[in-house]
This record gives structure tokens, sequence and C-alpha cells, in this order.
């Protein structure tokens, strides 16, 4: 299922273009990544330069820009002070389908 993009705000200083928002992920984490677009958000319809995004549940997000997917990383070997691990190819853990995560994507001129 594709990722619910809810736009907060949107800036510009002359130099680069935000969008602040939110992302609702649901149903099955596909290996290497969740497919997540941000040209459709974008009046010219570009890649963004710059994507950050923020748990606030304790996951790790990562964006992939050259294949346009969202990353998530979850404490999948166990264990203190083990890497975390890519989420498995399986439905959500429930901490993430709770978590609404924040994001912030630039376009620098």
């Amino acid at each position: 299922m594709p990722i619910a993009v809810t736009i907060l705000k949107k800036g510009t200083d002359g130099r680069s273009r935000s969008i602040l928002g939110t992302l609702a992920l649901t149903g099955t984490y596909p290996t290497l990544g969740d497919p997540l677009d941000f040209g459709p958000h974008d009046r010219l319809q570009k890649q963004p330069d710059l994507v950050r995004v923020f748990s606030k549940a304790g996951f790790v997000y990562q964006y992939d820009h050259e294949n346009k997917k969202l990353l998530s990383y979850a404490n999948t070997a166990g264990g203190a002070n083990a890497p975390l691990g890519e989420h498995t190819n399986a439905t959500y853990v429930a901490g993430i389908l709770a978590d609404v995560p924040r994001f912030e994507a630039t376009w620098f001129a």
C-alpha cells in the first residue's frame, strides 16, 4: 500500500523550497523499501535534494533518493548495541503502524 503523505507546511526562502509533513505507513513492508515519490508534491515535479524523516516512536527511517523509497529500520537483531536491521518483508510491526513520522523535504535552487 502506498505511504500516505500529509503536507503540514510549505515554504521558500528564495534559495530553497521545503515541505513539512507526516507519513502514514500501512500494510506490508516490501524488501528494500516502501515506494515514496515526492515529485508530485513539488511544483516542478522533481525529487527533493534532501529528505529527513523523524520518528517519535524510536524507529529509524532513511530515504533512498535514487530509488524513491523509504527504508524502515527496527531492532530485528536483538541484543544491546547491535545495529538496527531493515524491517523484514512482512506486515509492519505494531510500533511502526502506530508511529506518525514527520518529514522535511527540501529542494535547493
